[in-house]
């Protein structure tokens, strides 16, 4: 079943006149997760990290009532997305995460894996005393 979703287009005269990427919008329910979206969206769970890289701030602890993700229209270009942003190593998946505005080491583990205590793990992995707002770090993904 393909999922319900509208496409962000503010008005359709200015949407029809300004080039670049359109997406698309969808509301997330409780106990939905990123996979689970990507899933429905593109038949491809692992393509979750498109959402996270065009939705900036957001984890994979996230709540639905904050409001409407982004998503890419189709699964070429969340493939595309995901190409660029996510590597692998050691059978490891990486995702470049976009430093945010007051984003910590603590609040960044706790969007990825629920918990702040993995914080120091992802210092490890990454060689900057703070995350800088602007700049990309590296966080494991877990699959």
């Amino acid at each position: 079943a393909i999922p319900p979703f509208t496409t962000d287009t503010k008005n359709q005269a200015v949407a029809d006149s300004e080039p670049g990427p359109s997406f698309l919008v969808h509301e997330p329910r409780k106990n939905e997760s990123l996979w689970l979206i990507a899933q429905m969206y593109y038949e491809q769970g692992m393509l979750y990290p498109a959402l996270l890289e065009i939705n900036p701030g957001l984890g994979i602890y996230f709540d639905p009532d904050d409001g409407p993700l982004h998503l890419p229209l189709n699964r070429q270009a969340a493939e595309a997305i995901v190409a660029r942003v996510v590597f692998t190593k050691d059978a490891r998946r990486f995702f470049r995460y976009p430093v945010q505005v007051a984003d910590t080491w603590q609040n960044i583990a706790e969007r990825f894996y629920g918990r702040g205590d993995n914080a120091a793990w992802l210092q490890v992995l990454n060689p900057v005393a703070q995350p800088q707002p602007g700049t990309r770090v590296v966080v494991p993904l877990l699959e």
